[in-house]
């Protein structure tokens, strides 16, 4: 009769935790249709952000509190960052080419971005030093290296000397830069530099941008203590595999990304955050919210009979051991002595049901799709399983 009682409180179980997994199913099946028919191309994560009075440690400070605050919440779903930061527009004022006349629409942009020259191509010169001096005028001097398209345009040459000046009131009123190199794009991540292009405004019509890329350390340490008032821009792009998000997470990456906001805008100056994702998972969280009810209702009524059909076997077990504990009773077994041996049967039978019901029942589940009455739901392929601890939650009550 044990055997009969445990075989059915397994199963009982099993029908349980595949009632869970099941929903939890047809959940991921209408969200990941809902994420392939959106619109929007892209669903990562992209954050800007200025700030006024860069040093070397609020620099530091502000990068790793965007990037931990984000990677804490949708670690799970980041494939990748790319991240950049430089000054506001930059006026030129002079070239060290005899002759050259500076264009009125000319205007430069310090950039810096830790990936830059992993997807460029160096075609002159080297990549800038962190060798900081001064000119003749007394003025910062510093390396740099530029786009190989604009050096060429308007006749700047690797050891060339800039002169760049600030829009804006400020300690100093202009920056030298000696060319250290010229650079190539490279074509591996076109999507990289469309950023930086949106970003800096390096795809402006109406003016004419030299990027002017210097060492990240001299940057920070010494272009922006020299001129205290500049803007310093950020951005960061996380990339995002929305095919890792599941229904029965989408909750809480909904929370954690209201968190981020609340977290990171009063702690970074002009804070903005675009998540094409939570407004696909809002979506799909309202459209649902109708469907849950009678899932919730027929799940009740699933575990119901299971709890009454447990109780009545054990109720059998009991009535069937009668002789047995009338048998213990006579050798003067105690009251407690019997119901511990049935406790720790009935602990044996409960621990094989949590241990074996959720993967025998996800197993279920994920080949229900290949069943002809069950077939639709996903094209006749497996059912999407994630065994999860709501499985075992379910199993354990």
């Amino acid at each position: 009769m044990l055997a009969v009682v445990s075989v059915g409180v397994v199963a009982a179980v099993v029908t349980i935790a595949a009632s869970v997994i099941y929903f939890d199913s047809l959940g991921d099946i209408a969200l990941n249709r809902q994420i392939s028919t959106d619109a929007g191309a892209s669903h990562d994560i992209v954050i800007t952000a200025r700030e006024v009075g860069v040093d070397p440690a609020s620099n530091a400070e502000t990068l790793s509190l965007v990037e931990e605050s984000v990677t804490e919440i949708a670690s799970s779903i980041i494939t990748g960052i790319t991240l950049a930061y430089g000054s506001p527009t930059l006026l030129i004022e002079e070239t060290e080419s005899a002759g050259t006349e500076i264009d009125s629409s000319l205007r430069a942009v310090l950039v810096n971005s830790p990936d830059l020259q992993a997807n460029s191509i160096l075609t002159a010169g080297s990549w800038p030093s962190k060798t900081v001096s001064q000119d003749a005028l007394g003025r910062l001097l510093i390396d740099v290296a530029i786009e190989e398209s604009a050096a060429a345009e308007f006749e700047i040459s690797v050891g060339e000397i800039v002169v760049v000046a600030p829009f804006w009131d400020d300690l100093n009123d202009s920056l030298t830069v000696r060319v250290s190199g010229t650079f190539a794009r490279g074509q591996a991540d076109p999507a990289y530099w469309r950023d930086l292009d949106d970003q800096f405004g390096l795809d402006d019509t109406d003016l004419n941008f030299l990027p002017l890329v210097a060492d990240s350390e001299v940057f920070v340490s010494d272009v922006a203590p020299y001129l205290p008032g500049m803007t310093v821009r950020y951005f960061w792009r996380f990339y995002v595999d929305s095919g890792r998000v599941n229904a029965s997470g989408a909750s809480k990456l909904l929370v954690g990304f209201d968190e981020i906001k609340a977290q990171l805008q009063p702690k970074i100056g002009s804070y903005s955050q675009q998540i094409p994702l939570q407004e696909v998972l809002e979506r799909n969280q309202q459209q649902t919210f109708f469907s849950r009810l009678p899932m919730t209702v027929v799940f009740s009524v699933i575990a119901a009979v299971v709890l009454y059909f447990v109780a009545t076997m054990s109720i059998l077990m009991v009535e069937t051991q009668r002789d047995d504990i009338a048998r213990l009773r006579t050798r003067a077994a105690t009251v407690r002595q019997v119901v511990g041996a049935f406790v720790i049967e009935g602990a044996v039978v409960a621990t094989l049901a949590i241990l074996l019901a959720p993967p025998i029942a996800a197993l279920v589940v994920k080949w229900l799709g290949v069943i002809p009455l069950f077939a639709g739901l996903n094209d006749g392929n497996p059912l999407p399983v994630t065994l999860g601890q709501s499985a075992y939650l379910v199993s354990i009550l």
